[in-house]
């Protein structure tokens, strides 16, 4: 390399490290008393650049007062050291009118002071003095005067940093998967002379590395034992730098995010050495999505929170406040889950029902991941096991991770993973579920054999000790929601008594509203219209204790417009609970004012989203508002708001006067209570019936709709949660569940328990195509992917159904699906995407064979043209 080369490289050098302290920490003095100079400096440019410094800046022995340091070198002038000065911060000297007796001099200060770059210039400079027949003077560019008396002024660099005396690099190796590893991070490790590496490194990512590198593996051993220390790690990479090699420390995850990064950088730093650093895909949103767990949604988590699980000096972290809205993510939890989760409870703090999942491996190709709550996961470990290091998440988007479906890149992953949530605090027991026994039910006059009115109602249990259960007050009445285990019968499935709760905050002087949503859209569900047209009271009383659960003046039930007789029964109700004091000023007698009104929809899908629906009783177009502000913070007029299902709120009545408990020995845990099931389609008798949660879906046809038409080997597939939820095919419907669990397992849901049951005279691809065709429809228009991407689907189905298309179409139409999913504000453009998900993930060969007989019926014929002409594109 030439002089002028070498001195460039070494001026880039200095600059970064300018760009990164710009700031004089340091006072140089020449000489002694009186006659000493002062010359400003920073101590790290000093141990960069010379070894002299670096170890004097070390030493503890040096002589220093306050920031100042004293140089004793008899030899070393004034003059000398500015210029010796002014080459350490700009890499360039002029040799113009420099005698050899100078420039001698310069050579014996930068041997002594041990920059080598100015040594080798200087040398050959003085031999190209005595031969006048070459020449060299370097070209002088930014010149820095540093003046003395303390004042110096410095240049700044942008060119690339190049280091004689190494270079190190800190690199995040990502999740695991070599494909999601950064490309800078490639390239640094294929540039590298020395890779330190985590243990958790997978081998797939360490193939990458070439074989003639030095690689050095940091064999930790986690939590109590560790066998290579931190400060082990640092020397090795020290060493490997002052050898002038280039080092890369790779990282699992993140550098920052998953580990010691930030120490490391700073160690690095102080010996004279900045870090560059690459990025990696960190470990809080890998492990998370990697285990088909959204860290946010819409609607149930709006803020993201990442901790340590390690504190200073390996002592416990600091323990967040709770917010129900937020996303909670423990990192390097090890063995600290039981003393973390207790420490979160403490001063009722996190709640012990909160989900939690602890993910062993976080990132790496074995990842698995164990789901109990922030009370039994401590207990759930310590009986099934557990490796660590962990990533402990605290949400309620563990209930959301049945509807979003997260890409995976290990397919391995996923199908280990899928059924994580079937981990319990129980061993396995043989009890199957179903056949609910008649003194169970909760609604009796589904079928109007008796009489809707007070009268009947009041016969059959309803208003029975309603004053009693008010006069508890709200926190009792919360206590046995959340024993029971009720969860949202409208769909999403979030936990009911949490949901309430929130509403209970300290008030600020305005009115509290509960909304009940009765504008029941789903195509297939009939559930909560059968409950307002033969159990009305139910419904009236439920607004009222919900009403009591969360403080609450008033309540709005929302009422689909079609629901002419269903609407005029719920009023006949409300007139009657008024003349009865069950409702209104001083309602039962409790000294509690709760007022019950009615408002008519009009018939649009789009407000049976909760945003929407408040949009439309407050007298505007029904589109879904932006989340946050929540309905609970901000909801109808500006106040407080909950808004809930029918089903949801006309149990609750029960569920107080018979304990939580009781209801919640029905199903499965984290899936208990008795539910109403809406059957449809190709059965022989369809009907509305409730039932136990966790019922086997063939039983749950075969008992009480006289099974499928033409038997059950007709069967082709059934929607199980209403037209939303994707489709199952036969084989899967033989044992799953009816829960909100077993569903989220097969790759759909329960929904709205809307059981649509298809045989073999369907013709699938027809069917998922009208509901495309709905939900195109009935899009508000609001969300562009949803606006837009409901149209294609609409269109795309349209031509599938006729067999137009090519079998890479299938492919595109997927894709369009995972654009419209999650990308919009409310759950519809979910609901559009994920039949035609169901329809490719289980009928894939009935869209390929349906297109291979068009082509073979038109043979010649140029498909792309008649995709053009389709109809609505």
């Amino acid at each position: 390399m030439s002089h002028n080369k070498l001195l460039s490289n070494f001026s880039s050098k200095i600059g970064k490290l300018l760009e990164d302290d710009d700031e004089y920490n340091t006072i140089i003095r020449v000489g002694e008393e009186p006659n000493a100079k002062y010359f400003n400096a920073h101590s790290i440019i000093l141990r960069a650049v010379s070894p002299y410094f670096h170890e004097a800046l070390s030493r503890k022995d040096v002589n220093k007062e306050g920031n100042k340091i004293c140089l004793v070198k008899q030899n070393l002038s004034a003059s000398i050291f500015e210029v010796i000065l002014r080459f350490m911060y700009t890499g360039t000297i002029s040799m113009e009118n420099r005698s050899s007796t100078e420039i001698t001099k310069l050579l014996e200060a930068a041997r002594e002071l041990g920059l080598s770059e100015l040594v080798e210039f200087l040398k050959d400079h003085l031999i190209q003095d005595r031969n006048p027949k070459t020449q060299n003077t370097s070209t002088v560019t930014n010149t820095c005067v540093v003046q003395s008396q303390g004042h110096a002024n410095s240049p700044r660099e942008s060119s690339k940093f190049v280091s004689k005396r190494g270079r190190i690099r800190l690199v995040g190796a990502g999740p695991g998967d070599p494909n999601l590893l950064t490309l800078a991070a490639f390239q640094a490790i294929q540039e590298a002379d020395v890779i330190l590496s985590d243990k958790l490194v997978p081998n797939e990512v360490l193939k990458l590395i070439p074989p003639h590198k030095e690689v050095l593996i940091a064999a930790k051993k986690f939590c109590a034992n560790v066998e290579a220390s931190q400060e082990e790690l640092n020397r090795l990479g020290l060493e490997a730098l002052n050898q002038g090699k280039d080092v890369v420390r790779l990282k699992q995850g993140d550098p920052f995010l998953f580990g010691r990064g930030g120490e490391e950088f700073l160690f690095y730093r102080s010996n004279g050495y900045v870090p560059q650093v690459i990025p990696g895909i960190s470990s809080c949103m890998s492990a998370p999505l990697l285990a088909n767990i959204p860290v946010t949604h819409r609607g149930v988590a709006s803020q993201l929170l990442v901790c340590t699980g390690t504190g200073r000096k390996n002592t416990l972290p600091e323990i967040p406040t709770y917010h129900p809205y937020c996303t909670t993510v423990f990192l390097m939890v090890c063995h600290r889950i039981k003393q973390i989760t207790q420490d979160l409870m403490k001063d009722d703090n996190f709640p012990p029902e909160c989900p939690c999942v602890v993910i062993e491996r976080a990132s790496c190709i074995d990842q698995k991941a164990i789901k109990g709550t922030v009370g039994t996961i401590a207990d759930i470990l310590e009986r099934v096991g557990h490796n660590p290091p962990g990533t402990l998440v605290i949400g309620w988007t563990l209930f959301r991770n049945s509807c979003l479906r997260v890409n995976v890149v290990h397919p391995t992953i996923s199908k280990r993973v899928a059924n994580f949530a079937t981990v319990t605090t129980t061993a396995p027991t043989s009890r199957t579920y179903g056949n609910l026994k008649d003194e169970d039910r909760i609604f009796t006059n589904l079928y109007l054999r008796h009489d809707f009115k007070l009268k009947g109602a009041k016969q059959r249990g309803d208003w029975y000790k309603t004053k009693e259960i008010l006069l508890k007050g709200h926190e009792w009445i919360l206590k046995e929601i959340k024993e029971s285990g009720l969860r949202g019968r409208g769909g999403a499935g979030f936990p009911t008594g949490l949901k309430w709760s929130f509403m209970n905050k300290p008030p600020d002087g305005r009115p509290k509203y509960l909304v009940v949503n009765a504008d029941e859209g789903e195509p297939g569900t009939c559930k909560d219209r059968e409950i307002m047209r033969g159990d009305p009271h139910k419904l009236v009383e439920g607004c009222l204790v919900a009403g009591r659960a969360m403080n609450a003046s008033a309540a709005y039930i929302y009422i689909r417009g079609e629901f002419y007789n269903e609407a005029s029964n719920v009023q006949e109700a409300i007139n009657e609970a008024y003349a009865a004091g069950l409702i209104g000023k001083n309602a039962c007698g409790s000294g509690y004012d709760f007022d019950v009104y009615i408002h008519r929809g009009a018939g649009a899908y789009i407000c049976g989203e909760e945003t929407a629906l408040i949009e439309s009783l407050e007298g505007k177009q029904g589109k879904p508002r932006l989340k946050p502000p929540f309905p609970a913070d901000i909801g109808l007029f500006g106040c407080p708001t909950t808004v809930a299902n029918v089903e949801t709120v006309a149990v609750a009545p029960t569920i107080c006067r018979r304990g939580g408990s009781w209801f919640a020995s029905f199903g499965r845990e984290k899936n208990s209570g008795t539910k109403l099931f809406c059957i449809s389609g190709h059965v022989n008798n369809p009907c509305t019936v409730e039932e136990e949660m966790s019922v086997p879906l063939r039983e749950l046809i075969e008992r009480h709709c006289g099974g499928v038409r033409g038997g059950w080997d007709n069967l082709l597939g059934i929607i199980p949660g209403g037209s939303s939820v994707p489709v199952i095919p036969k084989h899967i419907c033989e044992d799953v569940l009816m829960d909100f669990d077993a569903l989220r397992d097969v790759h759909s849901g329960l929904g709205t328990a809307a059981v649509i049951v298809m045989d073999r005279s369907t013709d699938i691809v027809q069917a998922i195509s009208r509901l495309s065709a709905f939900y195109k429809h009935e899009s508000c228009g609001q969300c562009t992917p949803c606006r837009e991407g409901t149209t294609w689907l609409m269109n795309m189905m349209s031509r599938f159904e006729r067999g137009h298309g090519v079998s890479r179409e299938i492919d595109m139409i997927e894709e369009l699906t995972k654009q419209i999913e999650g990308h919009t504000i409310c759950a519809l453009g979910d609901a559009a995407a994920w039949p035609v998900q169901g329809l490719i993930r289980h009928f894939r060969p009935e869209l390929e064979a349906r297109m291979k007989s068009y082509i073979e019926a038109n043979p010649g014929q140029d498909l792309s043209k008649i995709s053009s002409a389709s109809p609505g594109l």
